[in-house]
């Protein structure tokens, strides 16, 4: 069944701004739910500060209704997830977590524009299912580091946000422990066994990756 049947979906569905019978960008979507619902899961802050003569200063500050870019370099052929991390805190401005979510999501940012169109960035993410270690600010500049455990990714094959084919894999606690489910359209999910995890196909499909803050 559609989710654009569900009574509970089509109020919440009104704030969506495209037709919901052609694909669009998930992240695109995600954004659009998390300012549309709120939940309480993703609040929490983030700041970009620079060191000058009178101490750390804040210049750019944000919540976490949107994820977090993660940028490629433009001949880049694989990278590991925590390195992208890693950047996004390096930055001219020391980019940090202030007040920590208990999810987090983060977006693998692919397409570039290149010739006046968006080009696709294919380059393998190593160890996307890994769990990551996010900077924190503690006091100026210094940071401490946040343990988030992978949640789950959505992946994408194609060229453009709007076409293609979008799938998903989740991470669940199971009674011989973790379990990665693949799941697609009108289908049960897929038990994942972990030497698939790192297959090339699924490194050049990351798109979006979502974490749990661990306890």
């Amino acid at each position: 069944m559609s989710i654009a049947r569900l009574s509970e979906w089509q109020r919440i569905l009104r704030t969506w701004r495209h037709r919901l019978d052609r694909q669009e960008d998930a992240s695109e979507f995600l954004i659009s739910m998390l300012r549309s619902l709120g939940p309480p899961s993703f609040e929490g802050s983030w700041e970009a500060r620079l060191l000058q003569q009178e101490g750390a200063r804040v210049l750019d500050r944000g919540g976490f209704q949107a994820p977090i870019r993660l940028t490629l370099q433009q001949d880049e052929v694989q990278v590991d997830v925590q390195i992208l991390i890693d950047r996004w805190c390096e930055q001219a401005q020391t980019h940090a977590i202030v007040d920590p979510p208990a999810t987090l999501s983060f977006l693998v940012d692919r397409f570039q524009q290149s010739g006046g169109r968006l080009v696709k960035n294919e380059a393998r993410i190593l160890d996307w299912h890994a769990d990551i270690m996010v900077p924190m600010f503690t006091r100026g500049l210094e940071c401490d580091f946040a343990l988030y455990n992978f949640c789950s990714v959505v992946l994408h094959a194609g060229a453009g946000v709007d076409c293609g084919h979008y799938t998903c894999i989740t991470r669940a606690r199971g009674a011989d422990g973790d379990e990665f489910l693949f799941h697609d359209d009108n289908v049960a999910p897929i038990h994942l066994p972990m030497h698939r995890l790192g297959s090339v196909d699924l490194q050049r499909q990351v798109y979006v990756l979502l974490y749990l803050k661990s306890n």
